[in-house]
């Protein structure tokens, strides 16, 4: 079994990721800019995948990976 909006998930994380990378720095004194975006992946992943699973998603009611 595998996610169909792989690609719209993977998208939709990188934009986050480059509208908030430079607070996530600053505020977290990470100069490296791929070091924060695995810190910010590390803290924020899990939420963006259950917004976009569960709101977003197209096929968020019939997805067994999101049920499970």
């Amino acid at each position: 079994m595998s996610c169909n909006h792989l690609r719209e998930f993977l998208t939709m994380q990188i934009d986050l990721i480059e509208q908030h990378i430079d607070n996530h720095k600053w505020y977290n004194h990470i100069e490296d800019k791929n070091e924060a975006a695995a810190d910010f992946i590390n803290k924020f992943g899990w939420i963006m995948r259950a917004c976009y699973c569960t709101y977003v998603c197209p096929d968020a009611s019939g997805c067994q990976i999101r049920k499970d």
